[in-house]
């Protein structure tokens, strides 16, 4: 065998392994690019990003600064009308004080970044407000170090519960405008406080893309809601005490209609 006849031999191989592997690489499925959800928090107070520190009018003769917003969120997805839903957090604390201490930073808001999802039109979104029963029986013991449930400091130990929803900060009800001079501790938790909030607003999720959706959470929607009468947060500042449940519960049903 000659070395010319070797070469075109091995030539000829070449090219077949060549012509195989465009081929097999032309009949392989094309996989489509997952989407990104940019979900943005913003927390309002009459319609206007709310700014930590700042007075807001509460009603005529009351006025209010709030030093702290957080809350737990469970089992948040994205709803797909009678399908079930995409999971995008399991269990989450976020606190958005830090967020809102500024005009600019309250524009901006409290973010949250979920990728890889598949790309559609979704109805909405849907999660639980607080802790289901399953998860509120457990201790900040029961988890890894970095854990949101690992949280001494948002746990009642009185109430066996975790607080799903801290607001605070402070009153003015008197003719000094300069001193604000009562406490606010709205500490919402126990069994039955826990609510699930559907929100139904389209959101397309686009392949390769990210898609921005926000979820509004209005304050003063929060102590004047629609249907019922305005929360008195004179005479109830303060919900910290299994005696409180009542005031709990008309608050945390105000705000999760504040949340849209």
């Amino acid at each position: 065998m000659t070395t010319s006849f070797l070469n075109k031999l091995i030539f000829l191989l070449s090219l077949t392994t060549l012509v195989f592997l465009v081929s097999c690489e032309d009949d392989a499925p094309v996989t489509p690019q997952k989407a990104n959800l940019h979900l943005r928090l913003a927390l309002n107070y009459s319609g206007e990003p709310l700014v930590m520190f700042e007075p807001y009018t509460l009603n005529d003769s009351v006025r209010v600064l709030f030093s702290r917003f957080s809350m737990y969120i469970t089992d948040l997805e994205l709803s797909n009308g009678s399908s079930p839903g995409i999971p995008l957090e399991e269990i989450g604390f976020h606190n958005l004080t830090d967020n809102f201490l500024d005009a600019q930073s309250a524009v901006e808001g409290y973010s949250l970044e979920f990728q890889d999802i598949e790309p559609g039109v979704y109805s909405g979104l849907k999660f639980g407000l607080g802790l289901p029963p399953d998860l509120n029986g457990m201790q900040p013991e029961d988890f890894e170090m970095d854990h949101p449930l690992h949280a001494p400091e948002e746990y009642w130990l009185g109430w066996q519960s975790y607080v799903f929803v801290k607001i605070e900060g402070k009153i003015d009800a008197d003719s000094d405008p300069e001193e604000f001079e009562g406490n606010m501790a709205l500490h919402l938790g126990g069994d039955q406080i826990f609510r699930t909030v559907q929100l139904n607003e389209t959101i397309n999720l686009e392949s390769g893309k990210t898609t921005e959706a926000v979820l509004n959470i209005d304050l003063f929607d929060m102590f004047h809601p629609a249907d019922s009468e305005a929360y008195d947060l004179l005479a109830r500042p303060m919900i910290h005490s299994t005696s409180h449940l009542p005031q709990a519960n008309e608050l945390v049903d105000n705000l999760a209609n504040a949340i849209r």
